[in-house]
């Protein structure tokens, strides 16, 4: 295909299109105007045809730049994109973009499809660097003895050691062919076309297969050594235009360990249910998909409940906290470098102080369905690793269970791409990226999403960065909260605003996870391995409903983004949010000045218990630990939604009393936040547009002696 850029016009175009191409880029939308008389996006007296036209773009080769179509027709049109670069932006509601149709020693080339074109329009096609992820074995694969329960290669090829000779532990000195021999799959080429600043690995889909070993995730080093991404999860690359990803492997334990039976099957002729465990509970526990040919897709009542004789001849030790295997006491001496809460592990029988056997690994597999109440009892791990493909769990599965790491690798298509819960994904990904900056940190749940105009923000306070990681307050805030700290350093300021109506998760009194909690951490499972497990409780609970509520709902795509859509999730044509995270969406006043009614916030003391001022101080302490100055705004209500108990003399007791007892600094008057309803969208704490400059505005004022202060 040539790489020049013939315009296919008549006379008449040719000579409008003349003129005014010695005007602004806009000079096209200035065209269509004359030509159809009407402006992009709003609906013409009805006619048969649109005219549609391609944006001016030095980077793009077009053949053909003007088109006249039937109403309610696909416009389907070939572009040349430079190589090295992809389309990164369309400004059109409803486009498909095909995989590459082919190139040139310029350009490569694609067909973009305008769907269901109802108007005349002018479209603008932006580029950006392009990606590619290839996923392979490389030349080797890292070996290991599969038939030791008690090897440590996972660790060691994880933290790169090596041994005495130099070699990779059980790495096989035999030809790289021989190594090669009982591992399968191709190697698999991706395209990233991602919105998001990280790219999501794919998810599990047995694209390799090793015999003896089971595969955890993706690594970007052949050997292991370099960083664990789990399947599904994200991947920043955006230093380098092509990343490679490696297997990461795990033997698997010997099915001779395993007891089970053989049940009739749909889709198959047999499968695999696990009704006992004789091996060693101090060693990695590692199942595999496949026993006999069959999957592995139950786990009976009590197949893992170690008795008191088992525990006497594991290899563990009594300690103060609990119960530490030997094997890892060596392991905690040869490496301090690793996790510093290693060495004082605390897991302990819940219901008693007896020791408990503990597994540096636990890993069930993707082809597992139902793990039923009382199949582990009395056991703690470090690493548990499953798949988003289970369906049945519950905290009834694990009777007396510590997990201190929770590995969910997606095994499924995500379901909440492009929903207000993805945006927490892209809001961490953003605030990971301002991790060596100084920045502000706009915290609580949806009232921040709608509640602040950070452009005004950052114009005030150019020396700080602004993060807005509102999304969702009907969410425990403690996991968020870990996140967001695991971001921050010594300088940056959190800005908290705690729902009123949403305590029981804003103030962080209630430990116990939620289904909210996974879907937020969808788009990047890998978040959820990051936290320490122990600090919550009901985490099966949570991740059994999770996995029930998705399993009802359509699959959708990590290359969605929710700035593709309104909060309603309906698509939009322009981004709904900008780079602060802030929902930017034009949302008009409430003109009524009614109140929406779903529910009421409470302005009064009485509601809030010792264990809310408790947990949220405790988080603040967190922050504040660690160099970061915490400081307390009101959340913006409406003032007619509170609740009856919420009188005057209610609310000045409520501020009185949250400027005596919270570990942060209040800079705001409470009444400020108690606006008139007309400032309100969709809810009483999500604020119109014009909301959102007014209380910006007021929250800058209360801010700047505040940091002014800071600075002395």
């Amino acid at each position: 295909m040539p790489d020049w850029k013939p315009i296919v016009m008549t006379k008449m175009f040719k000579k409008i299109y003349s003129a005014f191409s010695l005007l602004p880029k806009y000079s096209l939308l200035l065209l269509c105007l004359i030509l159809t008389g009407t402006g992009c996006g709003r609906q013409t007296p009805p006619a048969e045809k649109c005219t549609v036209l391609l944006e001016d773009n030095d980077r793009i080769f077009y053949s053909r730049q003007i088109f006249e179509i039937d109403r309610y027709a696909d416009l389907s049109f070939s572009v040349g994109v430079p190589v090295g670069e992809r389309i990164s932006s369309v400004n059109y509601d409803g486009y498909t973009l095909s995989a590459r149709t082919g190139s040139s020693e310029s350009y490569d080339y694609y067909t973009l499809t305008l769907h269901n074109v109802r108007y005349s329009a002018v479209i603008r096609l932006e580029t950006d660097m392009a990606y590619t992820t290839i996923y392979t074995l490389g030349s080797t694969a890292p070996a290991a003895d599969s038939q030791s329960q008690e090897s440590t290669v996972g660790d060691n090829l994880k933290e790169g050691k090596t041994t005495d000779n130099n070699t990779l532990p059980g790495q096989s000195t035999t030809t790289d062919d021989s190594i090669q021999k009982d591992i399968t799959g191709d190697d698999i080429l991706i395209e990233e076309n991602s919105p998001h600043l990280t790219f999501n690995t794919l998810p599990y889909k047995a694209q390799f297969t090793r015999d003896g070993y089971v595969q955890t995730g993706w690594n970007t080093m052949p050997d292991g050594s370099g960083l664990s991404i789990g399947f599904g999860s994200r991947v920043d690359h955006r230093s380098a235009s092509t990343l490679t990803l490696y297997p990461e492997w795990l033997p698997a334990t010997d099915t001779s360990y395993f007891s089970y039976v053989l049940l009739p099957a749909s889709d198959v002729e047999f499968s695999v249910c696990i009704t006992g465990f004789s091996g060693d509970y101090s060693a990695d526990i590692v199942i595999p998909s496949y026993i006999e040919g069959f999957p592995v897709t139950s786990i009976a009542g009590a197949a893992f409940s170690p008795s008191q004789s088992d525990m006497a001849q594991s290899d563990t030790v009594k300690s103060e906290n609990g119960s530490l295997p030997q094997s890892l006491q060596d392991s905690n001496s040869q490496d301090s470098s690793q996790d510093a809460t290693l060495q004082n592990r605390t897991f302990q029988n819940s219901s008693s102080s007896e020791t408990v056997p503990e597994i540096k690994r636990l890993y069930l597999p993707p082809t597992l369905q139902s793990i039923e109440p009382g199949a582990f009892a009395s056991l703690a791990v470090w690493d548990l690793y499953l798949f988003d493909s289970l369906k049945e769990v519950s905290d009834l599965s694990f009777s007396d269970f510590s997990v201190k790491h929770l590995h969910l690798n997606a095994a499924t298509a995500p379901v909440y791409s492009g929903s207000y819960f993805d945006t927490f994904s892209d809001k961490f990904d953003a605030l990971k990226d301002l991790t060596d900056k100084r920045k502000l940190v706009l915290f609580c749940g949806s009232s921040a999403r709608f509640g602040y105009d950070s452009t005004l923000l950052a114009a005030a306070f150019p020396e700080l960065e602004i993060i807005n990681m509102g999304v969702y307050a009907y969410s425990n805030m403690l996991p968020q909260a870990d996140l967001v700290l695991s971001c921050m350093k010594e300088g940056d300021i959190l800005l908290s605003s705690p729902e009123l109506d949403a305590i029981d998760t804003q103030f962080c009194g209630e430990t116990a996870l939620d289904r909210e909690t996974f879907a937020l951490l969808e788009s990047n499972y890998d978040m959820l391995a990051s936290l320490d497990c122990t600090a919550y409780t009901k985490v099966f609970d949570a991740l059994g409903e999770y996995l029930s509520v998705r399993n009802t709902m359509s699959s959708r795509s990590y290359e969605e983004s929710a700035s593709s859509y309104d909060e309603d999730g309906l698509p939009v044509g322009s981004p709904s949010y900008n780079r602060y995270g802030d929902y930017i969406l034009y949302r008009e006043n409430n003109f009524d000045r009614r109140t929406f009614g779903i529910k009421r916030a409470f302005y009064n003391v009485s509601h809030i218990r010792k264990q809310d001022w408790d947990g949220l101080n405790a988080v603040y302490d967190h922050f504040a630990k660690k160099g970061v100055t915490v400081l307390f705004t009101y959340s913006p209500r409406s003032r007619i939604s509170i609740s009856e108990d919420s009188t005057e003399e209610s609310i000045k007791k409520l501020d009185q009393t949250l400027r005596e007892k919270l570990h942060a600094t209040v800079i705001s008057d409470i009444q400020d936040s108690l606006m008139d309803p007309l400032y309100f969208y969709g809810t009483d704490n999500h604020l119109s547009t014009e909301g959102a400059a007014l209380r910006t505005r007021q929250v800058i004022s209360d801010l700047r002696p505040v940091l002014q202060q800071l600075e002395e």
